[in-house]
């Protein structure tokens, strides 16, 4: 397997605090009992899908926020091919804003598992979003 594939370049990480905002408040959203997911389609560009990760502040412990976006992350980095891959054949891109909604004690005691059963669906309905 190619390793660019389930690689995440800094140019896929959406880092300003603007554009995530207005990522926020100008797009669609799906939801699971642990993940929320802001999304926007545009036209085909260079980066077929750009990603921002976040964690409520409601999650005191600054270990367990890390924590956190931790795990979106490689639920997203290991899954992003599925997305990417039927985007590239309509000719699309999508940026999209990851946040942890779940509870910080249930944080304590979850896997990868728990955040990829939760995340996968979601890809699914975003997908079935622009058909």
């Amino acid at each position: 397997m190619s390793d660019k594939r389930f690689g995440l370049s800094k140019k896929e990480i959406i880092k300003k605090s603007a554009e995530i905002t207005q990522i926020i408040k100008n797009s669609n959203s799906v939801a699971g009992n642990l993940i929320k997911i802001y999304f926007r389609f545009g036209p085909a560009r260079d980066v077929v899908s750009r990603v921002a990760f976040a964690v409520s502040r409601k999650v005191k412990k600054a270990v367990l926020r890390n924590r956190a976006k931790r795990l979106l992350r490689e639920v997203y980095r290991l899954n992003k091919h599925r997305l990417i891959d039927l985007l590239s054949l309509r000719n699309m891109a999508i940026d999209m804003v990851l946040i942890f909604i779940g509870e910080a004690e249930m944080l304590k005691r979850l896997k990868y598992a728990d955040f990829e059963s939760d995340f996968l669906p979601l890809i699914e309905k975003i997908l079935k979003y622009n058909e």
